[in-house]
């Protein structure tokens, strides 16, 4: 049957609030409002202290080696899919440029761009005599024509005797993970299922993703989520283990954790995913002696008890924001580079073709590039789909300046035709917020919703969760909902046609990432 229709699920009656970093503890230099998404103050560019003039530090110093305290707030999220950035802490002598890593951590995807994040690390100072150090913090959004912000604090250190020993960390137990108010969110949950008996069933599909642990991010593990209960639990022993520089496909040699396999975590999960037609579970994958270079390598994890392999990508110039399969070793891509002119950009659909292993040539993916278009201000990526009916790629881009309401335009790309149709779509807004399914004209760009998921209270206004191949051939749309003031999931399996809906039990899904729907005979 024809596909006609775009459907999403947005939140609804959102009130909008309006860019980047700052660094609240200690002080930054300068002034600091970090009461508003947007302020002056924590949009400031170029190295190392986003210019502003060095300060006089404060007269008590801090004890070298000994812990300090760091809290920064991410004022403006600006994560690039396929290509995220990073967030760290470092420390110098004033007038130097060698500063030394003190804290490091990935970007990660927010959707609802103003969230006003604050983040907390506890870092141990270098054990020196420093009259006047500084503490720089940085955010690198890797996103076309953002540049870096920087912030600076200026303060004393003096040498102290030894280092503090702390008590080594441990994971808590999932019980412990969930909110306090479990027994409220339950009573929730047992409400909105009651209403929704009815719903289609969920017992015909898998969701695989990608998970780790926070206290050893050097391993990544392969997890297999139930669709009824939601809990995630380890495929086969598949574990992707950081390796050293070269990518190999016998993955056997353990890295320590060091910012580097963080930077690769943040990569491997970096909101790209994809089931090829073989039906394994493919992604990109990040080599961990590039930083702030691209993927140039393509992962493919096999679901029927195969290796798990990497092959090189070539050609690439700019990341990629989605990967869409439509033949066997084939690959839409979707990428965003910065234009020719400033303050503009280019949206590009390319291919990546699967070369085979010849006499003098390792297999790899050949990166092409088909179609271009340029855009201005619909610059933050939400969403791509392959229609293999009549061979179209849409693409959800929202507008940058607004980044609640989720105003977008949907892109159509045709992969037979040198251009790109576009057209406008507007989020509903009402007076209350809602979850409801959008149905959306991919020709005329109308949107209307199709029924409501969720009324006031019951899910958290985060634009994430969706699953890849997220669609099953019965018409089921799977998404993953976050409940309201916790940690808590669920997973919702809605009928399109019937216009149901049915939730999994109450579940914790936050470190697994890139999920992908699998059906199975």
């Amino acid at each position: 049957m024809e596909c006609r229709s775009v459907f999403l699920l947005l939140l609804i009656g959102v009130p909008q609030s309006w860019c980047h970093l700052c660094l609240i503890f200690p002080e930054q230099r300068g002034a600091m409002d970090i009461t508003r998404s947007g302020s002056s103050t924590c949009f400031r560019h170029g190295a190392p202290c986003g210019g502003q003039a060095p300060e006089t530090p404060g007269v008590t110093p801090y004890m070298g080696g000994q812990q300090m305290w760091i809290k920064i707030q991410q004022n403006y999220n600006h994560y690039e899919v396929g290509f995220p950035g990073y967030m760290d802490i470092a420390i110098a002598p004033l007038n130097s440029l060698d500063f030394q890593m003190l804290a490091f951590t990935p970007d990660y995807y927010v959707h609802a761009q103003d969230h006003q994040k604050n983040f907390t690390t506890i870092v141990v100072l270098p054990n020196i005599d420093c009259d006047h150090c500084v503490i720089r913090a940085r955010y690198n959004p890797h996103k076309p024509g953002e540049t870096i912000f920087y912030q600076c604090a200026d303060i004393k250190i003096k040498k102290s005797d030894g280092l503090t020993q702390t008590p080594p960390m441990s994971l808590p137990p999932l019980s412990q993970s969930l909110d306090p108010e479990y027994r409220t969110v339950r009573k929730k949950m047992d409400v909105l299922r009651h209403r929704n008996r009815f719903g289609p069933k969920m017992d015909k599909q898998y969701v695989f993703g990608l998970s780790y642990n926070p206290f050893d991010k050097a391993i990544v593990n392969f997890m297999n989520i139930s669709l009824t209960t939601g809990y995630p639990k380890y495929f086969d022993g598949v574990d992707l283990i950081i390796i050293e520089s070269k990518l190999k496909n016998d993955v056997t040699k353990r890295k320590s954790v060091t910012r580097e396999t963080e930077k690769i975590f943040g990569y491997i999960c970096a909101a790209i995913g994809a089931i090829n037609s073989r039906g394994n579970y493919v992604g990109l994958f990040h080599d961990e002696k590039l930083d702030d270079d691209l993927a140039f390598n393509f992962m493919e994890i096999s679901l029927h008890g195969g290796n798990t392999e990497f092959y090189p990508i070539k050609s690439l110039k700019a990341p990629i924001n989605a990967i869409l399969p439509y033949s066997n070793g084939s690959f839409y891509t979707f990428s965003i580079a910065e234009g020719s002119d400033a303050g503009d950009y280019a949206f590009e659909l390319g291919t990546l073709i699967f070369h085979p292993d010849h006499k003098d040539y390792d297999p790899w993916y050949q990166y092409t590039p088909i179609v271009k278009t340029q855009e201005n201000l619909y610059i933050n990526f939400q969403w791509a789909e392959y229609d293999p009916i009549r061979h179209l790629v849409y693409v959800l881009m929202g507008n940058e300046n607004s980044p609640d309401r989720l105003q977008a335009r949907l892109y159509t790309f045709s992969a037979f035709n040198t251009e790109a149709l576009r057209c406008l779509t507007w989020a509903f807004l009402f007076n209350e917020r809602q979850w409801h399914l959008i149905e959306v004209d991919p020709l005329t760009g109308k949107s209307e919703s199709v029924f409501q998921i969720a009324s006031f209270g019951y899910f958290a206004r985060y634009y994430g969760g969706s699953i890849f191949n997220g669609i099953s051939p019965e018409g089921i749309l799977y998404h993953v909902f976050r409940l309201a003031d916790t940690d808590a999931d669920v997973i919702a399996a809605i009928d399109i046609a019937k216009k149901t809906v049915t939730f999994s039990e109450i579940t914790n899904l936050r470190s697994v990432h890139n999920l992908a729907l699998v059906n199975m005979p």
